[in-house]
């Protein structure tokens, strides 16, 4: 059986840290936007609770804060507990590794893309190459 998780989203708050039983314990929430388009064409966005532990969890609270971009991999988990009678289900991802997503810096306008410079296409990268190799036609196999 497997029971692993990948997502790519920005944090929707800064992380929450806390001691459990001399293990540090982190939690935030993730906004992961869908692959595809509603019926109106927007994309709609997904927020997954999450859980990480120990250095796991003091690393995600060192480097990340509200609105970074991030990558988790876990497992789900589901616990509940009882609280006015009645049974509360949380179903969270409990983060065992963790990345840096490669991120543009983000711009006032949501349509702009991130300026990149190009190498014109008509410079030759041999041509400090003094060797020159004749290929004979009747080397190729077609």
């Amino acid at each position: 059986m497997l029971n692993m998780n990948l997502y790519q989203g920005r944090l929707t708050r800064d992380v929450e840290t806390k001691e459990v039983g001399g293990n540090t314990v982190a939690n935030f929430t993730i906004a992961v936007e869908r692959s595809f388009k509603n019926a109106q064409g927007e994309r709609e966005t997904d927020y997954i609770s999450c859980q990480a532990w120990r250095r796991t969890a003091d690393n995600i609270a060192k480097y990340f804060h509200k609105g970074d971009g991030i990558i988790v991999v876990g497992r789900t988990q589901v616990r509940s507990y009882m609280k006015d009678g009645q049974k509360i289900y949380i179903t969270e991802t409990v983060v065992d590794q963790f990345d840096f997503p490669l991120q543009n810096k983000r711009d006032d306008k949501p349509d702009s893309k991130p300026k990149t410079k190009s190498k014109p296409v008509d410079d030759d990268p041999f041509e400090a190459n003094d060797d020159s190799y004749q290929i004979d036609d009747s080397a190729l196999p077609f």
